[in-house]
């Protein structure tokens, strides 16, 4: 069968395991890391970020996370750093 003439698969979306959750630090907020920080979100990680641009730290905000006022103060926070 032709890739293009493939019907499309359906997406299961399967409940959050908090269990296995962690705080993440974020640095970079554009127009990848944005998507990417709100899919950690989603997976219902809780995020700490930092962007040079404090309008991308509020949208983040808004869906959850908490803004970091530095690098080095996000980094310090207990987590993970990506």
């Amino acid at each position: 069968m032709h890739a293009l003439s493939m019907k499309p698969v359906s997406v299961v979306e399967y409940p959050v395991n908090t269990a296995l959750c962690v705080q993440v630090g974020f640095i970079g907020l554009g127009n990848m890391g944005s998507r990417m920080a709100a899919n950690l979100q989603q997976g219902g990680h809780q995020l700490v970020v930092h962007d040079r641009s404090i309008a991308a730290m509020e949208e983040a905000c808004k869906d959850g996370a908490e803004a970091a006022s530095s690098p080095v103060d996000m980094a310090s926070q207990e987590g993970v750093v990506a």
